[in-house]
This record gives structure tokens, C-alpha cells and sequence, in this order.
């Protein structure tokens, strides 16, 4: 897919060049779910089952990162049937789900697809994510994260979790990989 010019000129005009160039280098790209890919609420049925809600448009900005040979995975503290289903109907390899030690599985991960720390991205919310977003050469939040927390990405989204945040980190990482093909 070849984004229009006006289209990634709008999306880097306010990203800093360090930013892009960490942005370009990415092979790997991992997301938190609770508080990204949705907008962090517990829902329960009477029955005590745990249900989440998802953006169309983030999902499809995964598969576009997919579409475009980006890896992607999710790295979630809880776990839900619903999200191993909806990540799998993205086309999302790998799923960790009731991971505390976000870090160590990043490493791992990290070591098994043979991709080295500085090309991998991680987008989260909460201070279990802060390790690895100190870590990582691009690390992402949304609006709705603790300020001690966007204060230490490298970019926050516009739009909140779970109402687009992940595409719109996924629409920059096209850009920018768009971009650095276009001018380097």
C-alpha cells in the first residue's frame, strides 16, 4: 500500500527526526492490550465472563503492519479467551497472554525471531509496560495512560486505547517505513 505524500508528510510533520529514524529500524512491533487495544473497561456478563470490546480500525492497521512483513505480537498481564480469538483473527503469531515479566518475554521473543532489541517497538499504558518501553528503541502510549508513563515514550497517540490509538501508531510506522524507502 503507498500511502499518499500529503498523507505521511501529515503524519511525521511533528515527529522528531531520532523518532523517525528509531521508527524506521523496526521489524518487530509489540502491543499491551488492556488500556491499548481497548480502552482498558472490565465488563462482566452475570456469569462472571470477562468481555472486550475492539476497534476495527486498529485491527486493521495490524494487518497491515502483517501485510507489510512487520512482525506483530501482544503482550497482555491478564488473560481472555476473547483476546487469543480476536488476535488470531488478525493474524497475530504471537500471543502472551498472563504475562507479569513483560521484559523477559520481549527478550525471549526477541531471541527466538532473531531481532535484535533496537528493531523491536512496543506500545503501552501502565507501569507494567515501563520496563519494556525503556528498553525498546520506539516505545508508544495513548492520552489515557498515567502522565509518568507518557512522559517516557518516545510518542503518544492522539486517540485513546481501545478508539484507535493502535492504528494510528501502525499508520506511523508505515509512514515513516514509506518514507525512509522514498528518500533513502
Amino acid at each position: 500500500m503507498i500511502y499518499p505524500k500529503e498523507f505521511t508528510e501529515m503524519l511525521l510533520q511533528d515527529i522528531p527526526e531520532n523518532i523517525i529514524n528509531s521508527i524506521s529500524k523496526i521489524k518487530l512491533m509489540i502491543f499491551d492490550v488492556d488500556g491499548v487495544f481497548t480502552d482498558g473497561s472490565m465488563l462482566y456478563t452475570k456469569h462472571g465472563e470477562h468481555v472486550k470490546k475492539f476497534n476495527a480500525l486498529d485491527g486493521k492497521g495490524v494487518q497491515l503492519l502483517i501485510n507489510k512483513g512487520i512482525e506483530v505480537a501482544i503482550i497482555s498481564g491478564r488473560e481472555n479467551d476473547a483476546v487469543l480469538y480476536r488476535m488470531i483473527e488478525l493474524g497475530i503469531k504471537f500471543i502472551y497472554q498472563n504475562v507479569i515479566a513483560k521484559l523477559d518475554t520481549v527478550i525471549s521473543l526477541s531471541n527466538i525471531l532473531n531481532i535484535s532489541i533496537n528493531n523491536i517497538g512496543f506500545m503501552g499504558d501502565d507501569i507494567i509496560d515501563m520496563d519494556v518501553m525503556n528498553k525498546v528503541s520506539f516505545s508508544a502510549s495513548v492520552p489515557n495512560a498515567p502522565k509518568y508513563v507518557q512522559s517516557i515514550a518516545n510518542w503518544v497517540s492522539k486517540s485513546n486505547g481501545g478508539n484507535g490509538a493502535v492504528r494510528e501508531c501502525c499508520d506511523l510506522i508505515l509512514a515513516v517505513k514509506q518514507n525512509y524507502l522514498i528518500h533513502y
